[in-house]
């Protein structure tokens, strides 16, 4: 678990290897970060990391997400797994198997196409978002890693079981 801390780190991608390699294969991670396209969160001096729907993309080659496409897809990049599309050897593989927003209120009544919308087009409409992982060291099918994410029970802070109620 990794609570509104990896925004602080010099080397995300050093960071996430080293969790990767901590963990055994079929780990859950849980993390929070703040969203990046809120005001507060781009003006924050001591934010060395962005975050947004996009970021779990460069943490796997696989392109294979339970996500609905529409969180997710760009006009230039339309498959998942973005890891290596720095030409490098991808050596991590988290796999994700939900993302979650964290909406400010007077966006929270919206319907999910509306909320959807409102963040891929306006600034301060989500301030933070949880990224539930499932790290893969070993073959693992599509339907497998579908299969966890429907059933998994993930740990979470209490600040954000709280927050959702």
């Amino acid at each position: 678990m990794a609570c509104h801390s990896l925004e602080h780190v010099n080397d995300l991608l050093f960071t996430m290897r080293e969790i990767y390699r901590v963990c055994k294969h079929k780990a859950l991670v849980y993390i929070v970060v703040p969203y990046y396209h809120t005001s507060l969160n781009m003006a924050n001096p001591f934010h060395k990391q962005v975050f947004s729907e996009h970021t779990p993309r460069f943490f796997t080659t696989s392109n294979w997400t339970p996500l609905n496409k529409l969180d997710y897809e760009s006009p230039c990049l339309t498959q998942w797994g973005l890891a290596e599309t720095d030409y490098s050897k991808c050596t991590i593989d988290f796999r994700l198997l939900r993302m979650e927003f964290f909406y400010f209120p007077q966006y929270r009544h919206l319907s999910e196409k509306k909320k959807r919308k409102a963040r891929q087009s306006l600034l301060n409409v989500v301030d933070t978002i949880a990224y539930y992982f499932l790290v893969v060291k070993e073959p693992v099918s599509d339907q497998e890693v579908e299969h966890i994410a429907r059933i998994v029970k993930y740990e979470e802070t209490q600040l954000y079981t709280v927050r959702r109620l």
